[in-house]
């Protein structure tokens, strides 16, 4: 696994085994425990750690460690993605869909008026409609959610201190638009393409083998997201 502060110069030092992982939260002993595992996996998130070794190849979580950290009472494991789909961050770059709308859901957005406190259901519920709907409707690609749990229903939040949500329907939460998602994906993308070329220009005819498939997946971004922008003016 591949946290936010791994060096990908010394992944075997720097990355946490899943073993390690698996290891540290069986050593927590509450009785109800909660994983959620929104991976580095994500489309976008490696990335921007910079280039990772050429043999390093990029995988969905093994379903053994699922079933490991789900051993036991009072287990629920979350994971943003199923199988070899990709975990995507949202156009502005500040977090994943995944955590956004998690976020959405501790803060009521799955529960009804009146409600007080955030369910285990309440979370499966609004992570399994709104983060396949984002990625369709902002990446034009398949991302879903998968849930495990080794329990009934339980408690994650209190809604407002335990005072419970108003008794009015809360609002719907908000899907970005294609041209809200277009326009500083391309930017990015444009600045980026740049900073490549520079780096490539550097190097004269002997460009290292990544750099050049490095920049051809860049162009080829661009493209598609000009081609997109067109069909928005």
């Amino acid at each position: 696994m591949l946290q936010h502060d791994f060096k990908s110069s010394d992944i075997a030092n720097s990355a946490l085994s899943a073993q390690q992982f698996t290891q540290a939260l069986r050593q927590i002993q509450a009785k109800r425990l909660w994983v959620v595992i929104d991976s580095c996996h994500a489309e976008g998130m490696a990335t921007s750690k910079g280039e990772l070794p050429a043999d390093f190849i990029a995988t969905a979580l093994p379903k053994g460690v699922v079933e490991a950290l789900k051993q036991g009472e009072g287990r629920a494991v979350f994971t943003s993605s199923r199988g070899n789909q990709v975990s995507w961050i949202r156009p502005d770059g500040s977090m994943s869909l995944y955590t956004y709308h998690l976020i959405e859901a501790l803060q009521g957005a799955a529960n009804q008026p009146g409600d007080t406190k955030v369910m285990l259901s309440n979370l499966i519920n609004h992570l399994g409609k709104t983060v396949p709907e984002s990625a369709r409707t902002l990446w034009q690609k398949e991302q879903t959610p998968f849930f495990d749990t080794a329990m009934e229903d339980f408690p994650i939040a209190m809604l407002r201190g335990g005072k419970g949500l108003p008794n009015s329907t809360p609002d719907s939460p908000k899907i970005m638009t294609d041209q809200e998602v277009v326009t500083p994906a391309l930017a990015r993308a444009k600045r980026a393409l740049a900073i490549l070329e520079e780096q490539a220009a550097s190097y004269g005819i002997r460009i290292p083998v990544d750099l050049q498939i490095e920049l051809e997946e860049k162009r080829r971004q661009v493209m598609e997201l000009q081609s997109r922008h067109k069909k928005q003016d």
